[in-house]
């Protein structure tokens, strides 16, 4: 017998009660090979010792206690599913809302520190354009603006001869 013969019939031994022959040939390579491990050896004997036995008496209710059973299991499924979490945690609910809140609190400085920033930028641009603007003329300078604003006023003559000249 080969081996995969003898896993094939190892399987059988391990499902159904294996036939005359099957037990036969098996128990014949269990002789010419001891150096297989006992252990399946053991299980099939084993299966075959319980297929032996007689079927154990159910009650009448089985049926109606394995439902019962399974429904309770059920039940209790739920529970530990609704429930989600140990009962010194706090519910997904909660941590949710409060990383949302973390979340809109982290933007809402982000935003302000960005404004601010922005503002400060501006106001430095801005202390650089007076910066470089030079001084205002003394006050005594300014005295004499309504003379010098008049003179402005005048009409202007246009000396040609003097143009004609500088060309």
């Amino acid at each position: 017998m080969s081996a995969p013969k003898h896993d094939s019939l190892l399987e059988k031994g391990l499902r159904h009660p294996l036939t005359g022959t099957e037990w036969a040939e098996l128990q014949a390579y269990w002789a010419k090979h001891p150096e297989l491990p006992t252990a399946l050896d053991e299980e099939v004997v084993l299966t075959q010792l319980l297929h032996r036995l007689p079927a154990a008496p159910v009650s009448s209710n089985f049926a109606a206690r394995v439902l019962q059973a399974v429904a309770s299991d059920r039940r209790q499924a739920a529970r530990r599913h609704s429930a989600g979490r140990e009962p010194w945690l706090p519910s997904w609910r909660w941590v949710r809302g409060l990383a949302w809140a973390g979340g809109a609190v982290g933007l809402l400085l982000f935003s302000t520190y960005s404004y601010r920033a922005y503002d400060r930028r501006e106001m430095a641009r801005s202390v650089a354009a007076v910066s470089g603007v030079p001084a205002l003329p003394a006050p005594e300078v300014l005295q004499d603006f309504d003379t010098i604003f008049r003179l402005s006023q005048t009409p202007r003559v246009v000396d040609d001869e003097l143009l004609a000249a500088l060309k």
